[in-house]
């Protein structure tokens, strides 16, 4: 996955606040109130340059579906991980150039949360709405209450745009502060799933699956896909080519020298769940 700048804009300006420590501008700063249609100020609290040392996320396009429908079983009860602190930070990027920028603590019997969903334009982050407030289980459903503001640009564009009238509908029943919690839930406490390779079979889409994401070298970004929560078992074993190799060595092992690696058999591999690695 290449997380270039370009299909990623707003890891740009954090790369940008990292170096500068300058502050970005929003696009707009009126919004309304999303209970009583009354226009407001937002106030951003500095926001662009709060996630400069936020945890950079991104879910691979199928995962994030399948959370988002609630697909994943361990997710259509999520009282028992509300008992637990999911206190977090972070930004998770997505491919539509809509990224969400969240704080949660917990506060009791409760989780805090203070959320903004942006985009970029004209290289300015462009809120489209926050929610801050309190969320909590009620029944076996999760609650919030709390103050919602939307950016006033997508309030008016959603009287003559369907699609924006849906994303609006959404946005008011406060459905993007589920999404962010049953992310970070999932982050944290995906079941573990033992995938078996049997002998001689090929890894190429094991191989697409675990590559790593292409990115600045100045930003840490943690990609969760399939590997996130899949301990891979390959119990019989398999042959390898004959290959050159860069080996340690000299004081310190801090040198390399250049070594030829005759073909070999190796008695089958252990892929941990990357997720138990951190």
């Amino acid at each position: 996955m290449n997380l270039n700048y370009k299909k990623f804009p707003l890891l740009k300006i954090i790369s940008d606040l990292k170096k500068k420590g300058y502050t970005r501008y929003f696009a707009s700063k009126e919004f309304v109130n999303a209970a009583n249609e009354r226009r407001v100020y937002f106030n951003e609290d500095n926001v662009t340059n709060q996630i400069g040392t936020y945890e950079i996320l991104y879910f691979a396009e199928n995962i994030e579906k399948k959370i988002f429908h609630q697909e994943f079983k361990f997710l259509k009860n999520v009282k028992p991980f509300f008992e637990q602190d999911l206190t977090d930070k972070g930004v998770i990027i997505t491919q539509q150039n809509c990224d969400y920028i969240y704080d949660i603590k917990k506060e009791g019997d409760k989780h805090l949360i203070n959320l903004s969903i942006t985009t970029i334009m004209n290289d300015s982050v462009f809120v489209l709405g926050n929610w801050k407030g309190e969320v909590f289980i009620e029944g076996d459903n999760m609650v919030f209450d709390g103050d919602i503001i939307l950016n006033k640009f997508l309030v008016e564009s959603a009287k003559e745009e369907p699609e924006q009238e849906k994303s609006l509908k959404l946005y008011k029943e406060a459905f993007p502060v589920q999404t962010i919690f049953n992310q970070v839930i999932f982050k944290r406490y995906a079941p573990i799933e033992v995938k078996n390779i049997i002998a001689n079979k090929s890894l190429q889409s094991l191989r697409k699956q675990t590559r790593k994401s292409k990115v600045k070298p100045d930003l840490k970004v943690t990609y969760i896909n399939s590997t996130w929560f899949t301990k891979i078992v390959r119990s019989e074993g398999f042959s390898v080519k004959g290959h050159f190799r860069l080996q340690a060595c000299g004081e310190g092992r801090r040198e390399r020298k250049l070594i030829w690696i005759n073909e070999f058999e190796k008695l089958g591999r252990i892929s941990k769940a990357r997720k138990t690695k951190l």
